[in-house]
């Protein structure tokens, strides 16, 4: 499935969820689907900087696909990481550069979301974007 398929399954999802516990009850069941980040691996080199909550993210490519770990202290931007891993988890870099993220916009997050998570997850999505930039380019060569 492609991620601007998976995304869109996830705005219909999400919009047809009545109430703001429903949706916050579909973000924790999103959470049961991330592999752990290991104690030993939440360091400051994989600490997102410029994030509210603590959030860690640890991207690797293996030549085929971009591997997405993320997690976070605050559930709620746990669930957000989990619908981002989610949508870019084992993608090509090139899948990835080309989508354009806008599932926050397009649901009732834009308005749970405070402008500094808003920005947070932002940077996230940006990290993976330039990492999937950086492993396009050694792809094309």
């Amino acid at each position: 499935m492609s991620i601007d398929e998976k995304q869109d399954r996830i705005i219909k999802d999400f919009n047809e969820l009545d109430d703001w516990f429903m949706q916050y009850s579909y973000l924790i069941e999103l959470t049961s689907e991330m592999d752990e980040i290991n104690e030993s691996e939440k360091t400051e080199k994989t600490r997102v900087a410029g994030c509210q909550s603590n959030v860690w993210l640890i991207l690797e490519y293996d030549g085929h696909g971009i591997k997405v770990k993320a997690e976070s202290d605050s559930l709620i931007i746990k669930g957000i990481l989990g619908i981002i891993v989610h949508l870019f988890d084992n993608q090509t870099p090139d899948e990835i550069k080309e989508t354009n993220v806008n599932f926050i916009e397009q649901t009732a997050l834009k308005h749970q979301l405070s402008t500094d998570r808003l920005n947070g997850m932002t940077t996230v999505i940006n990290q993976i974007k330039d990492f999937a930039e950086k492993n396009s380019s050694i792809e094309e060569r």
